[in-house]
């Protein structure tokens, strides 16, 4: 399992091997909009990231890290 945390590493990483991911979008607590993307690399590696990166201290909340926790927990 590879875990993307931010839109730039997600960007980054699609750019990088031109894979598609399928993305969720979904509505935050503070009513901001974010989204969480899932796929498969080489069909062997299962890749799941979301845009809000957690390791930002600005507008993250402790109810958003764990909306994005079990969003990614029900996609495992």
């Amino acid at each position: 399992i590879l875990l993307l945390n931010g839109k730039t590493v997600i960007d980054s990483f699609k750019e990088w091997n031109g894979i598609n991911l399928n993305t969720i979008s979904y509505k935050r607590p503070n009513d901001k909009n974010s989204n969480i993307v899932h796929g498969m690399y080489k069909n062997r590696i299962k890749i799941i990231g979301w845009s809000l990166n957690l390791q930002s201290s600005f507008g993250v909340s402790n109810e958003d890290i764990q909306m994005i926790s079990n969003k990614v927990r029900g996609l495992l």
